[in-house]
């Protein structure tokens, strides 16, 4: 994700400030149509909620 500037930093003495830019579309063409703030929503979702074994 960074050769294509997500996230983008910037680097202060010996610490790095990275930023992601949330409304940039997925690179993928089958998920151009989604950005990464949905996919960070569904992560976080999941976290919160736990991964569910399928069947379970």
């Amino acid at each position: 994700m960074k050769d294509v500037g997500i996230p983008t930093y910037q680097r202060v003495g010996r610490r790095n400030t990275y930023q992601i830019e949330a409304n940039r579309p997925l690179r993928h063409p089958l998920d151009a149509h989604r950005n990464v703030n949905g996919l960070r929503e569904l992560l976080w979702k999941l976290l919160l909620e736990g991964v569910q074994e399928p069947g379970r």
